[in-house]
């Protein structure tokens, strides 16, 4: 959850992670069709700037809740946004890292997918291979 009693989620539920942080939400908070005129207008106008800049707020707050909850080594972000790895990734970290609690994790890394947005096309198409 990122805001109590804020946006209802299709799981019946209010301020949900998803609700703030997916590509759907960037989309929506920056009225846009899709991301590469999202990010081309993130580049260009200083109001969608700011509004990215929430996104961003939200999405470190997700992230450093599964961190301050799990410690995991690693996290990876993949799908669409994560095409656009140097416009956001520098960002992101830096956000997050002031949100963790424990000292030690401050070294955690926060990486994009090798395969970007292709690694669930590649993971299904090898789905079937690997249950046979």
């Amino acid at each position: 959850m990122i805001e109590k009693d804020g946006i209802e989620c299709g799981c019946g539920r209010r301020g949900c992670f998803e609700k703030y942080a997916s590509i759907t939400a960037l989309l929506k908070m920056t009225s846009t069709e899709n991301l590469k005129e999202a990010f081309y207008l993130i580049e260009k106008n200083s109001n969608i700037q700011n509004v990215f800049e929430k996104y961003l707020e939200n999405l470190s707050e997700g992230l450093a809740n599964i961190i301050n909850i799990f410690d995991p080594e690693m996290l990876v972000i993949g799908g669409g946004l994560s095409e656009y790895e140097d416009i956001f990734l520098y960002k992101l970290k830096s956000k997050v890292v002031s949100k963790i609690y424990n000292k030690y994790t401050y070294d955690f890394n926060l990486k994009v997918a090798t395969l970007k947005n292709d690694a669930g096309i590649i993971g299904a198409s090898m789905l079937g291979k690997y249950l046979s």
